[in-house]
């Protein structure tokens, strides 16, 4: 069996528009050992092309995913806590006034 170790980061990024207006989003980055590495060196990033002037707040929440399959059955462990957390920059819009009912874009890295 060979075993797969994957990485599913949820959190957010703030951001500020061409025209000045403050942009939040919720996100899920999925990515593999080699992505993790390059968000954790460069974690201010558009991470959906928002094709925003300047990012300037990301939190991420990193759980680690292993997959792995036999002749019959895919298996999959992921755990239930954050190994890491990644944060970098100065949020510019409070927590509670970034409504959680949004929708969450999904990105591959």
């Amino acid at each position: 069996m060979s075993k797969i170790i994957t990485y599913e980061l949820l959190g957010y990024m703030q951001a500020y528009t061409w025209y000045g207006e403050r942009v939040y989003t919720w996100l899920v980055v999925k990515t593999n050992e080699s992505g993790l590495e390059q968000i954790k060196k460069d974690p201010l990033q558009d991470y959906i092309s928002f094709g925003v002037a300047s990012v300037e707040y990301v939190h991420f929440d990193v759980y680690r995913i292993e997959r792995w399959e036999d002749s019959k059955y895919f298996y999959e462990r992921r755990t239930k806590e954050p190994v890491e957390k990644i944060e970098a920059g100065e949020p510019i819009i409070a927590l509670e006034d970034m409504p959680c009912h949004g929708d969450y874009a999904v990105v591959d890295y």
